[in-house]
């Protein structure tokens, strides 16, 4: 929605908006064709993987200015294809995990979420052009993005940890 809100105000072309929209649908097809066999190669880290690039590819928008039609493209694509990922490995995840007898329960929540998310992304982005514009719209994504990346980088050593010293009280199997 940034860039939307910043293609309008520049009076960029239908056809230049259309090649960034379309680079975040090309990277997501790309994303989702590669996805099993990246799965294969780092397994749940993709996850992880993911807020890296995405706080990479915010980090390299902030200091651009959001404002070069081909950094907004590429990173259009960065950011479809990592999502792509992200999804498909936490569906694979949830599915894989979740008790038989649960998962169209789990699935549910999965969906209200993710849709969720479609629908108040939009409205954010454009309160944060409205508010900020474009160069600090994409740092304010740039900030949530590192808040996001805390727990996806601190939980693989919260896990190691746990294993090492054991599960907590109460969970000892009888």
């Amino acid at each position: 929605m940034v860039f939307l809100a910043e293609a309008h105000t520049r009076h960029l072309s239908s056809l230049m908006i259309g090649i960034v929209l379309a680079a975040s649908g090309g990277g997501g097809v790309l994303g989702s064709a590669a996805a099993s066999r990246l799965f294969r190669l780092v397994g749940y880290s993709l996850l992880r993987i993911q807020m890296w690039t995405w706080t990479a590819t915010f980090g390299l928008l902030a200091m651009s200015g959001g404002r070069s039609f081909l950094a907004v493209t590429a990173a259009m694509a960065v950011l479809g294809f990592t999502g792509a990922l992200g999804n498909i490995a936490l569906n694979t995840f949830v599915v894989q995990h979740a008790a038989e007898t649960m998962l169209a329960r789990v699935m549910s929540v999965d969906r209200v979420t993710s849709f969720g998310a479609l629908a108040v992304g939009p409205a954010l982005g454009g309160i944060l052009y409205e508010q900020w514009r474009t160069r600090y719209a994409i740092v304010a994504l740039l900030i949530a993005t590192c808040v996001l990346l805390i727990p996806a980088s601190t939980e693989p050593l919260r896990r190691r940890n746990q294993a090492v010293v054991g599960p907590p009280a109460g969970d000892v199997a009888q």
